[in-house]
């Protein structure tokens, strides 16, 4: 889990003051008494892992729960794990060119993401509209009606989108009401490199190893052979042969 987060220790010598101020609490005796595991992230409250802080399972269960942010910006190197977490993704799709429109919107997310009413319920995640053009068009979104709101259930290929209703939460609760009924997510055509590139990028590094491995093989059937060259003997026809001539 090492690659989605990073981990820190903080010194028993710390009084609970500083501690509070560092992992945003306010007050004191909000701290454990004892040692304690924390996850910490800007502008979200600090959870605490509960119960027996040295049980191995129940610390790499709060460590698989929590080890992706509130509100995480989507892209071909995470896009994968955060649709697979056993929960549908709530995306907010924006323009980046649109710059206050974006920063409200976003705003807008993450809040719903720390607070709303069924924060539970999905992952939550931003996409750039533009620079995932191709990928968001299967869910009749366009640039020109950014920002967004769309629900994907990856492994089910279902998705719930609708350009009318522009409030964050009022799309949530239009989903939950069935109001927004699921689609399947529509097949679009590939193009064999894009497609390539993309799985590339989505199975690193395990792709890039396949990859050198791949070529070392090839390279090493490549070489030239090392052996000497050595004449052949002629056969006993062929030297008969030369007796009669």
């Amino acid at each position: 889990y090492q690659a989605q987060g990073s981990f820190g220790l903080l010194s028993p010598s710390i009084d609970k003051a500083n501690i509070a101020k560092v992992l945003g609490v306010g007050e004191t005796n909000k701290i454990p008494d004892a040692g304690f595991i924390a996850r910490i992230e800007e502008d979200v409250p600090t959870k605490f892992l509960t119960g027996d802080v040295i049980n191995t399972e129940a610390f790499a269960e709060f460590i698989k729960e929590t080890n992706i942010a509130v509100m995480t910006e989507l892209g071909g190197h995470n896009f994968r794990f955060a649709s697979r977490r056993g929960k549908p993704l709530a995306i907010g799709v924006y323009n980046p060119n649109e710059e206050i429109k974006t920063s409200k919107f976003r705003k807008e997310m993450k809040q719903y993401a720390v607070s709303g009413q069924y924060k539970e319920d999905y992952v939550w995640g931003s996409m750039d509209g533009i620079k995932w053009e191709k990928f968001i068009s299967q869910f009749g979104i366009t640039k020109a009606g950014l920002p967004e709101v769309v629900i994907l259930d990856a492994p089910e290929r279902t998705y719930w989108q609708d350009s009318s209703v522009l409030s964050v939460a009022e799309f949530i609760k239009a989903v939950k009401d069935g109001e927004i009924e699921s689609r399947l997510q529509e097949k679009g055509p590939k193009n064999p490199l894009e497609e390539f590139s993309q799985l590339f990028i989505t199975y690193m590094p395990w792709s890039l190893f396949a990859l050198l491995t791949l070529f070392v093989v090839v390279f090493w059937f490549a070489l030239p052979s090392t052996d000497p060259i050595r004449p052949v003997a002629p056969s006993r026809e062929e030297e008969e042969s030369k007796k009669d001539k």
